[in-house]
């Protein structure tokens, strides 16, 4: 004679929830990897060094292809992208550039409100460059403002779960900030969105 119905349904029910176990502890492992992967490449750990070899780059090239190439993810957020400067110089890494406009505009869609709108802008002023990335999302109330810079660190935690992330983004920006020579100031008010502005020197020092 087979089992009896309901240990089949015990034994259905364990083999379901050791799947899903299974394929949880998969997913959390290969995100595991895949943050270690980025803290490594972007020298975010203190285990690693890295040596980068610096160049012009056209930070309102990169910034232009990272607005178009976010136009999509924008729409799905009900998100409006705008974005305008002038061409301006910067000495760091194409790669770098992406990462920290990117991220910046990546963040600035994810938090922001339906029907909202992020501005990005590229100028040159004197002897620097400035960057400036502006939303009109829900804002970051002044007790976070300190740290929304830390790894994984994530002011409304509900709202992450829902958008994704790492909670690495502004980690990234702030570690590049500081490997160009640059300066990183931040304006928001919880409820009127937020603005980033990075400050390049032309030169390297």
């Amino acid at each position: 004679p087979g089992f009896p119905v309901g240990n089949c349904n015990n034994c259905i029910k364990k083999g379901k929830n050791i799947l899903f176990m299974s394929e949880t502890r998969d997913f959390l492992w290969g995100n595991l990897k895949y943050i270690e992967a980025r803290l490594k490449e972007r020298g975010l750990d203190k285990k690693f060094s890295i040596s980068y070899s610096f160049e012009k780059v056209n930070l309102y090239q990169v910034a232009e292809n990272c607005v178009n190439m976010l136009q999509v993810n924008a729409e799905k957020h009900d998100v409006r992208l705008s974005f305008n400067g002038q061409p301006a110089f910067v000495m760091a890494t194409k790669e770098m550039m992406e990462e920290l406009v990117y991220n910046l505009c990546d963040n600035a869609i994810r938090y922001n409100n339906k029907n909202g709108i992020v501005f990005v802008f590229v100028r040159n002023e004197g002897e620097n460059v400035v960057l400036s990335v502006k939303d009109s999302g829900i804002g970051i109330p002044k007790e976070h403002q300190q740290r929304i810079f830390e790894r994984f660190y994530r002011v409304d935690k509900s709202r992450s779960k829902l958008t994704g992330g790492t909670g690495l983004g502004l980690a990234i920006v702030k570690h590049i900030v500081a490997q160009t020579n640059a300066q990183i100031q931040l304006d928001s008010e919880e409820g009127n969105g937020t603005k980033i502005t990075v400050t390049f020197p032309k030169k390297v020092q």
